[in-house]
């Protein structure tokens, strides 16, 4: 019991430091935005954004989202064991990069038509993605054993070196659109050689078991995030083909509230999920209920906060040209409570190693997505999309909440009341987006917002979450 205490005070402390440190570093992120969205032209924001939205694509195709699985590698693999498994999933990752971007050498000219992005650029996305699997997997390994100081610092340092070299970059160069993707890719794949270098010197193993434990963990779950990141990024793919990529940079700068935001909850998520696989491997079911509503509740203030004071915050990070992008804020902030409450689902079913319906449910969402934006953004414009998207995380939420309480029969969260989360928090959003006119009452909505949050992060630091 009283490992058990330390373990949970331990988690939870980690997950405010997580909270804590990606306020810092994306405050950082915020106060260079407005920086570059000045410097480069709505177009080069808008290539900028589809060319990141592919990347994150790609990312999953050619890694297998192989760092997924070391959550799980820590409960089957010990000590050197363990050492050997890390080894054996880096090398594999680069292993299958390798096989893409030889491909991708031979089909530059069809590649670059399909993807609307210069050759050039796709050969530096490539060359990142051979060594960059080491940092995700790193932090993996930290996040498991709740090394939080370890991951902070990892963070800290990446984040720090991508902003510092992009806006020295943009500074001294002529063509800024090359400076901006120069500074988010160098820096990152300068750590990266370096990480895989410390990690290969503890084991230089590959083992075809590990491999496929791990493959067979993290494919379902890469399809999954394969998924996701298509539900998330075809938007800016296609407004960019559709209505242009200044659309695109309006709809990008303020997709940049949900960027900050869902970085929070994967940091949130990534302390949280050890502590909930702790208890589960413990059949202490129970033990999650309290805290999942805690943290769900608190992000959802978050996200209300940032929809209160979304044109303040878009005339901020872009000046008066990008204000007219506030009516995207709110189901955009719709779209992150609802992948808040679905990753609690998710949670149970990684840990039960039931990925297949992970990968189902986000495959069928994405879908969705797709063919709603397809039909709704000729109509209606970029502003289509943001709703479309909501739509696709609310069917994945339903999917996983479904799979978990009648396919597996898993009771493990108070769903109700996490369905009443998800109905409130939008329709407030929503409201909120008629009121944007009306300053003063959405200031002082938010400073009582505020401090209902403060109060909650108070709670939470001291470990009362069943209280």
């Amino acid at each position: 019991m009283k490992k058990n205490s330390r373990t949970s005070h331990v988690a939870v402390k980690a997950g405010m430091w997580y909270l804590v440190c990606n306020f810092i570093l994306q405050g950082i992120s915020f106060l260079t935005a407005p920086f570059f969205n000045r410097i480069l032209t709505e177009t080069e924001i808008g290539l900028y954004s589809n060319i990141i939205s592919w990347v994150s694509i790609i990312t999953v195709i050619v890694t297998l989202d192989l760092h997924s699985s070391v959550n799980n590698a820590k409960f089957d693999y010990k000590d050197k064991e363990f050492d050997a498994y890390i080894s054996s999933i880096l090398i594999l990752g680069t292993g299958i990069t390798l096989i893409v971007f030889i491909f991708a050498l031979f089909s530059s000219d069809a590649i670059e038509s399909l993807l609307n992005v210069n050759t050039k650029y796709i050969y530096i996305i490539f060359v990142y993605l051979l060594v960059s699997p080491a940092v995700s997997i790193l932090l993996a390994k930290y996040r498991a054993f709740i090394q939080y100081k370890e991951t902070i610092i990892l963070t800290t340092v990446s984040t720090m070196a991508n902003v510092i070299v992009s806006v020295v970059l943009v500074m001294v160069m002529d063509n800024k659109l090359d400076a901006r993707i120069y500074g988010t890719y160098i820096p990152g794949y300068i750590i990266s050689v370096i990480i895989y270098v410390v990690l290969l010197r503890k084991s230089r193993d590959l083992k075809v078991e590990y491999c496929k434990y791990a493959v067979k963990i993290s494919a379902p779950l890469a399809v999954h995030l394969l998924s996701g990141t298509i539900l998330s990024s075809s938007d800016r793919i296609m407004i960019t083909n559709i209505c242009g990529a200044e659309k695109n940079a309006l709809y990008s700068v303020a997709y940049l509230f949900a960027t900050v935001l869902l970085l929070i909850w994967s940091s949130v998520n990534g302390a949280w999920a050890p502590w909930c696989f702790e208890q589960f491997d413990s059949n202490r079911f129970n033990k999650v209920k309290a805290p999942s509503l805690f943290i769900l509740f608190g992000f959802g203030f978050l996200c209300l906060i940032v929809v209160l004071l979304a044109p303040e915050g878009l005339y901020i990070l872009g000046g008066k040209n990008y204000m007219s992008a506030a009516y995207v804020v709110p189901p955009i902030m719709c779209g992150c409570i609802a992948i808040a409450a679905y990753s609690m689902y998710v949670n149970v079913e990684q840990f039960f190693k039931k990925q297949i319906f992970v990968a189902i449910g986000t495959g069928v969402a994405a879908l969705i997505n797709i063919g709603l934006n397809w039909i709704l953004i000729p109509v209606f414009g970029y502003v289509a999309s943001a709703y479309t998207t909501f739509i696709g995380y609310i069917v994945l939420f339903a999917f996983h909440y479904v799979i978990t309480r009648f396919v597996m029969h898993k009771k493990v969260y108070n769903n109700i009341l996490i369905i009443i989360y998800i109905i409130s928090f939008s329709i407030l959003f929503i409201c909120i987006g008629f009121i944007y006119d009306f300053i003063l009452i959405r200031f002082i909505i938010s400073l009582l917002i505020m401090a209902l949050l403060f109060i909650f992060v108070l709670k939470g630091r001291k470990g009362n979450f069943n209280n």
